[in-house]
Parts: C-alpha cells; structure tokens; sequence
C-alpha cells in the first residue's frame, strides 16, 4: 500500500515537472514569435509625441530667416508638436539664423537631478544607441563646478507636459534671452521627457543634434504626397480652407543644408503617414500613392539618421575637458596646498597625464604630475610654499595623438595665498592689489575661525606708518579718529558688517569678510563711492587682536581698486595704526550714514 502510494506521487510529481516544461517552451515560442514579426500592417499608428491642439493659441514668428506658425504651450512655443523655438531677434541677421549651431567636436553635454527626473535608465539607453553608432559623444556633468564651466550650454533633462526640445546647441546669449523672455532662471537648455520610450527619446536628441523633421525637408514633394483630402476638418476653417496656422506648422518645410541625404520614409525623424488625418486614413503618403506604414518607426536610428549625424559630426580627435576645482582644493597648512583637479571627459583618444601648473604671480612655473588618467577628481599637494605669498595654480592634461601630444590646459585657475583667505576674500582683492598690501606690511590673519569681533572700538590715534607712493604725508602723520564698528558677525558665512566715522566723512552697512583663529582677525571691506571726478573703488583691511576691552595692535590698509584722478592712483595705498596699541571697546555708538563720503585718507 505504501509502496503503491510512491509510485502515484512520483507519477504527479512527473506530470506536474512535463506541465511546467511545456509552459515554458509555450512562453519561449511565443516570445520568439512577437519578437520575430512584423506590425500588423493594419494596426492604428498612435504618434506619442507630435500633438496639434486646435484650441491653443497660435504664434507666427520669423524663426531661422522664415515664416511659421506655432502653439503657445505653458511657456513654450512649440513647432511640429515637439521643437521648441526662439523668434528671431530683430537685431539678428537672417542669414545668420539660416543653420543650426551644432555641439563642438560633437560632444554633447547634459545633467540629470536624480531627485527631479526619473528616467535616467531609459535616457542612458537612448544616448548609447546614439553614440554606438555616431561620433557623438554624450558627457555628464556631474558636479556644480563642471557645470559651470559649460555655462549652462548643456542639455537638462526635465519632464513636463509632453516630449519636446530646442534645435541644435544654444549658446549661452541665446539661454539669457530665454531666461529674460520666460521671467525664471534656466538651470540649462531643457529637454522634457513625459513619455520615457527609449525611440521617443532618440527622436528628442535627434532634435538636440539638429535633425529635423523628415517630412519638412525642401525636397519632400519629390518623395512624398500629401493628401490633402483625408486631412481631418478640425484643420479647416468654416469655408472648407486649410487653416494657415497648421500649413506654417505642420506642413511647413525647412532646409537641413550641406548634411542632406536621401529622403528616408524609415528615419525615425519620420512623421506617421496618419499624422493630421481623419480617422483610418493617412495624409502622408509615398510619391506613388502607396502607404510607408511597413518602412515607418519609432525605435531606432535609420541607417541613413546614422550617416546624415556622421555627416554632421564627423570622427576626428576629441579635445578633453578638464576644470580646477575650488570646491575642493584647500590650504593643508601655512606651507601646504591641495590642489584638486576634475578630468570631466578624457578625450579621444584618452588622456596619458594628469596634472597641475602652480607658481607666484609673474614668478617661475612648477609641473606637478598627478596619478591616474581616468576621468573624475584627482589631487596633488603642493608643498614648501611661501608665507604671505599669492599662488596661483591651473589644472592640465595630455593627450597622445598619432605622433604629437597635446596638452590641454584649464581655463579657470585658482588664486590662493599662504594666509588662507577665502574665495570671496579673491573676488574684492584682484592678485596683484593683494600682493600690495602684504608689501605694505600689514599682517593678514587666515583661517575660518575668527573671534567675535562684534562692537564699537575707539581707534586712536590714528598714525601713518607707510605709504607705497610719494606724497606729502610723512610716516607720523596723524589722521581724525576713527570709531569701528562691527556687527551681524556670521562665522558660517565668514561675514561682518562693517561702518566707521572718522572726522567729517563715514560708512554704514559695509558687506564685509572676515576671517582668523584664536583672538587674531582680519577684516576686508570693499568700499565704493563717486566725487566730482566719477566713482572710485577702494578695499579696507582691518588686522588686531581681540582682548578684554578692546583690540591690540590693530592695524588698518587700504588700496585703491580703480583708477579716478581725483584719488591716489590705482594700486597706491597707506598703512596705518592705532598709535597707543590699544582700541577701546566703547558703547555702541549710532553712526549716520554720509552718501558719498569720501575720507581724507583717500585724497
């Protein structure tokens, strides 16, 4: 009985494993067969992208040197459904606007904020077929920095309401003009994704690289018909004409210029033959009559999109692209510098070195070469610098091509002292003012953890120690007292407001920086103003040390910043101290603002 109950077991257990088998092979066969065959030739064409809304309000502009009409969508102009454009600025040339800017060297730059737009994968998808094919050369922007340095000239992946994209590379004038007409800021030139299908998205960069429409092309009623009776009426007017909106849109016909190929009902910068028709018919037809629904896709690059991109792009050596980053290149110590440097696409052929350029302003040039020749960060430290001195450092790379090597240097650089000032300290001092002063002796105290400098401070006397131009004030000179105040201290943002009174001139609400360790501080304030002569520019250092009841050796330098004849010149400043060492703290004075005030100090 036991016996007889295995085998039966065994038997189901069997059957069961033969039914399981043949699921499987049924699924396979039938998974080959879908892949295997053709459209139905008779199945409805749905085009995803390309929508005209007849109750959206349509815009005729002259864009690139021609007449055309387009819908207002959100803030968009859209033409043909997908390509939003620009109108001609009345101060542009037409011919000038007659082709497209295409991306340099073919390398085209994006960014994608995970947080914001979630089809990377099928993003990612689409560039790969494109780049397997083409020169094209799809580069990421993956830092704040690398962004900056295309200037916002990089395609930026959102998703709104419908597919759609500009033409071609816009350069960063063109970007400004959107901004200004849009009344919002552009992170950098958008290309939406509503609708995620990898071929969507190849036709959208089609867009990009500055394809158009196939069946725009001057040439396309030497290929194709249109058949005008089975437009749908919705594109009729009440008198049974062809709306004119539509015929500029729509129909309108473009040049693709020197890139032409022959026409290919395959591309698929192809219109569905469907596109504008009634219900079951087709508007878009071949020369002969006959319908290209078998030769129509939306999936893939045509052989003849693969060579007209080649066309447009030829293959030739690639430049990299390399940036210094301020975000993270910092002073180790008084003698130390680490310099990093970011490779945000190697070229082609790739990198061989990596690397930095470093040294003092007009002095010699050191290389440092770095490890590694991928793309991404690298570092390097710079060691034995000099105290009190001003460095600048830029990032490089070379490139082995055929029987040359080139090298390829950063366009931004990185000033830097041995003081540790931060980059908003750089951007109020220029190099060679900052130089200046440490010639003048005044003592400049880095670092990002000053005291709490806040209050009123009695300075005085007021003594000239040293001037770094012939004039008529000798070391000794006594100048009016001067009350400091400082206040708003923010040590996150290394930030103080600044306002003093001194005889019969003042200054209120300064935007200052400052910066320091321990009880030692240094203040920087650029000041501005305008005399008889026109305006002037000068920049303040305030240096001491903060102890109970005041500031000792508190040390003031000013230079002049710009040029006004009725100052002293331009790089011409004096040192001056308190002259009994000590700064009281006293109470808070109120200090009136003088517009305009221009101190004795400066003339």
């Amino acid at each position: 009985m036991l016996r007889k109950k295995f085998i039966e077991f065994n038997q189901a257990k069997t059957l069961l494993s033969l039914l399981f088998v043949f699921i499987g092979v049924l699924l396979l066969i039938t998974a080959c067969k879908k892949e295997n065959e053709d459209p139905d030739p008779d199945a409805e064409l749905v085009d995803e992208i390309h929508k005209f809304d007849p109750d959206a309000e349509n815009v005729t502009i002259q864009w690139m040197g021609r007449t055309i009409s387009c819908q207002k969508i959100g803030d968009n102009l859209i033409f043909q459904g997908d390509i939003v454009v620009i109108p001609d600025q009345d101060n542009t040339k037409a011919a000038e606007l007659a082709g497209v800017t295409l991306w340099d060297e073919g390398k085209l730059y994006y960014y994608i904020d995970d947080s914001k737009f979630k089809y990377r994968k099928e993003v990612t998808a689409a560039m790969e077929h494109i780049s397997h094919y083409t020169n094209i050369k799809f580069i990421e922007l993956k830092t704040p920095e690398a962004r900056d340095f295309r200037k916002k000239s990089f395609i930026y992946f959102i998703k709104e309401d419908g597919n759609w994209s500009y033409y071609g590379m816009l350069p960063l004038e063109v970007i400004q003009l959107i901004e200004k007409d849009k009344k919002r800021e552009l992170v950098g030139q958008e290309l939406s994704i509503s609708r995620p299908k990898v071929g969507s998205i190849i036709h959208e960069l089609g867009h990009a690289l500055g394809l158009i429409h196939e069946h725009s092309r001057w040439d396309k009623l030497d290929h194709m018909i249109i058949d005008s009776a089975n437009i749908d009426q919705i594109y009729f007017d009440d008198n049974g004409k062809l709306l004119e909106d539509i015929y500029n849109n729509g129909f309108a016909t473009l040049e693709m210029g020197e890139h032409s190929i022959l026409f290919d009902f395959g591309s698929i910068m192809m219109y569905p033959p469907t596109s504008y028709a009634k219900p079951g018919t087709e508007v878009f037809k071949k020369k002969n009559g006959d319908s290209y629904k078998k030769e129509y896709q939306r999936e893939h690059l045509s052989e003849a999109d693969k060579e007209v991109i080649n066309r447009m792009y030829p293959k030739k050596t690639v430049s990299p692209d390399i940036i210094i980053s301020k975000e993270n290149s910092k002073l180790l110590s008084d003698g130390v510098y680490r310099a990093a440097g970011e490779v945000i696409y190697a070229g082609d052929p790739g990198i061989i070195e990596r690397g930095f350029y470093y040294g003092k302003l007009n002095g010699p040039i050191t290389k440092v070469t770095a490890p590694g020749t991928a793309e991404g960060s690298y570092f390097c430290d710079l060691w034995d610098l000099e105290p009190k001195t001003v460095y600048y450092v830029k990032a490089y790379v070379m490139q082995h091509f055929e029987d040359f090597l080139i090298e390829w240097v950063s366009d931004n650089e990185i000033v830097f002292t041995t003081d540790d000032l931060p980059d908003a300290v750089h951007e109020i001092i220029p190099p060679d003012i900052l130089e200046k002063f440490y010639d003048l002796g005044i003592e400049i105290i880095g670092g990002n953890n000053p005291p709490d400098v806040e209050g009123t401070f009695n300075v005085s006397p007021c003594i000239l120690v040293k001037s770094n131009f012939p004039d008529g004030l000798i070391p000794g000179h006594q100048f009016a007292d001067m009350y400091l105040t400082f206040s708003q201290q923010d040590n996150v943002n290394q930030t103080v407001v600044c306002d003093f009174i001194q005889g019969s001139s003042s200054a209120n609400g300064l935007g200052s920086f400052i910066t320091g360790n321990g009880n030692k501080f240094s203040v920087f304030s650029e000041m501005s103003g305008t005399n008889n002569y026109g305006e002037y520019k000068s920049v303040y250092i305030y240096s001491g040390e903060i102890v109970e009841g005041g500031i000792i050796d508190h040390y003031r330098a000013f230079i002049m910043t710009m040029e006004n004849s009725g100052t002293i010149a331009r790089g011409n400043g004096r040192l001056i101290k308190d002259g009994d060492g000590f700064s009281e703290r006293i109470y808070a004075k109120h200090i009136q603002s003088i517009e305009g005030a221009f101190s004795e100090e400066l003339k």
